[in-house]
């Protein structure tokens, strides 16, 4: 998309920045943030809870700091720090020390993300075909509590359901936290067979970023283009409602994980320009 493209487009209110997660790009983080940049990314987002869950930087003041030197070196923002899904599925254990253990490492997340201006901490949480009604009334008690936290650090929270959209709509709704929102993964749509569009409908003001993958014809991740699953009604949707948020692409690296990054976001630029013509014609620098 051209200058002109993405200036009248943020104008009239299509302007979700792209942020590309820093393990797809590069193991090292410091050439991560360096590649991000060099290849045009709004941001990166911050991959947090590895087998190592402790040695990542964050977890301590002097890693923070070595962070925040990073990204003022290399002049690009850390959007979304994201916890793995394995970390957060501590929320639903049946042992409540796993689960206090859970919330407090959620808490020292906001903290820190607070501390590296990013924007969003996002956290997949996988509901169970069979969350019982207590269960989901803990739920909506903690992020109550989670919510108000995240308003007083700062960094938004979203929330990403894998599969359950239904009660994980219903968890957004009644804590009514517009520090607690949600995050469109296009992959988790598409398998739960939900319109990625209809989603990016429902949730509204609640929609926080969008997931940005594909699926193959067999049902594997794979590139951004070269699946089946259709997202230029979802850029309309997101163009119709002015949506402000963050396309986070997390697709398959390949065999050469900078080339790919690039071509994936060379692809939603594309999205964003073909859902701007399409609603509002072919763009006019003479207009």
């Amino acid at each position: 998309m051209g200058e002109y493209g993405r200036m009248v487009a943020r104008k009239e209110g299509l302007s979700p920045q792209v942020a590309v997660r820093d393990v797809l790009v590069h193991p090292s983080l410091d050439l991560a943030l360096v590649f991000a940049r060099n290849l045009g990314f709004d941001g990166v987002e911050l991959s947090v809870g590895g087998p190592r869950l402790r040695e990542h930087p964050i977890w301590s003041r002097q890693g923070v700091s070595a962070l925040a030197a990073e990204r003022e070196r290399t002049r690009i923002r850390f959007l979304s720090v994201r916890l793995e899904s394995r970390r957060v599925r501590g929320l639903l254990a049946e042992d409540p020390t796993l689960r206090e253990a859970t919330q407090k490492l959620i808490a020292g997340l906001i903290s820190r993300a607070a501390a590296l201006r990013a924007d969003v901490v996002t956290l997949p949480l996988p509901l169970p075909d069979d969350l019982k009604e207590d269960q989901q009334k803990e739920l909506i008690v903690y992020f109550r509590d989670l919510g108000d936290l995240a308003a007083r650090y700062g960094p938004r929270v979203a929330l990403s359901f894998s599969r359950r959209w239904e009660p994980g709509l219903q968890v957004l709704d009644a804590v009514s936290s517009p520090a607690l929102g949600a995050e469109l993964d296009v992959v988790a749509a598409a398998r739960a067979r939900r319109p990625v569009e209809q989603l990016a409908e429902e949730l509204g003001p609640r929609l926080v970023q969008v997931r940005m993958r594909d699926l193959n014809a067999e049902g594997e991740i794979c590139s951004l283009g070269s699946g089946v699953v259709n997202l230029i009604p979802l850029f309309e949707t997101l163009y119709r409602r002015a949506f402000q948020g963050y396309c986070i692409v997390d697709a398959p690296p390949g065999p050469d994980p900078v080339a790919t990054a690039a071509a994936n976001l060379a692809h939603v630029r594309e999205l964003i320009q073909t859902a701007y013509q399409m609603l509002e014609g072919p763009e006019s620098p003479e207009e």
